[in-house]
């Protein structure tokens, strides 16, 4: 839907980082919880983090055009949020395969959305964030991020809320915050029990002719990485992270670590 964008929406590099390596472990939909804060007076969300959540288990191929967060993961993220200083102040799914224009589904989930977490709902927006890591069809090698918001307003001439899409500003910061190493740790390690039946993305497969879903994930990474360190700390940091992400993730018997490339601590480090 085309109009004035409703209030401004700020983003943490680091919030999009964990939002872009959570999509890239799985070939189903995957979901979770966005913290952060709202300024009542400027009009401002402010995304700070990304939580990713365990999805529920879905059969066949459903997981791949639908999701649901898992009750107990939904408890303990909104305690986590509240404990860490933050509010939810949004939520984000992925479109593994496909591109990230939001479905009715997607619409009806974000209205009840923003019912439930809006304290009032004339004036506490809620956002969403829909994230496409292996479309096909991607220009560059870089995951598609779109953020959007419903209309509480629907008619039998739009039976379903209209999708109102957002014009983020990502947040510059010179360096890489410590919580990126730490959220992205966390996010694989919480999610490391998945198997190949709950959609469990095997790292080493194509993307495209030549380019693994590692490299797609490691150049995705480097585009979320803030622009303030050097390019050599910058490239190091991604190319770790995602060896870092491989041997969690989908360790190769056969493959030895990359002996030439520092720890995923030593990158953080140089950029601190």
């Amino acid at each position: 839907t085309a109009g004035p964008q409703p209030f401004k929406l700020n983003v943490l590099p680091a919030a999009e980082l964990i939002m872009d390596v959570h999509s890239h472990l799985f070939v189903d939909e995957v979901i979770g919880f966005l913290g952060g804060q709202w300024d009542e007076e400027t009009r401002t969300i402010t995304v700070e983090r990304a939580f990713p959540a365990r999805a529920l288990s879905q059969s066949g191929r459903k997981g791949r055009v639908s999701v649901e967060m898992d009750p107990e993961s939904e408890v303990a993220l909104r305690e986590q949020i509240r404990n860490a200083g933050m509010r939810v102040v949004g939520w984000y799914h992925s479109h593994p395969l496909f591109v990230t224009l939001p479905s009715i589904k997607d619409c009806i989930n974000q209205s009840l959305y923003q019912m439930m977490f809006s304290t009032d709902r004339a004036s506490t927006p809620f956002v969403g964030a829909i994230v496409g890591p292996y479309d096909p069809l991607l220009p560059l090698e870089v995951s598609d991020l779109r953020w959007f918001h419903v209309s509480a307003e629907h008619s039998s001439h739009q039976p379903f809320p209209q999708p109102w899409h957002l014009r983020p500003e990502t947040m510059s910061e010179s360096a890489l915050p410590p919580v990126m190493l730490e959220e992205v740790i966390s996010a694989v390690r919480l999610l490391g029990n998945a198997t190949y039946d709950d959609g469990r993305a095997n790292l080493n497969d194509a993307w495209r002719v030549g380019f693994s879903r590692l490299d797609k994930l490691r150049s995705s990474v480097l585009a979320r990485v803030p622009a303030g360190p050097p390019e050599a700390v910058r490239e190091a940091y991604a190319r770790n992270l995602a060896q870092f992400v491989r041997n969690e993730w989908s360790p190769v018997a056969d493959e030895p670590a990359d002996e030439e490339g520092e720890t995923l601590q030593g990158a953080q480090a140089k950029a601190c």
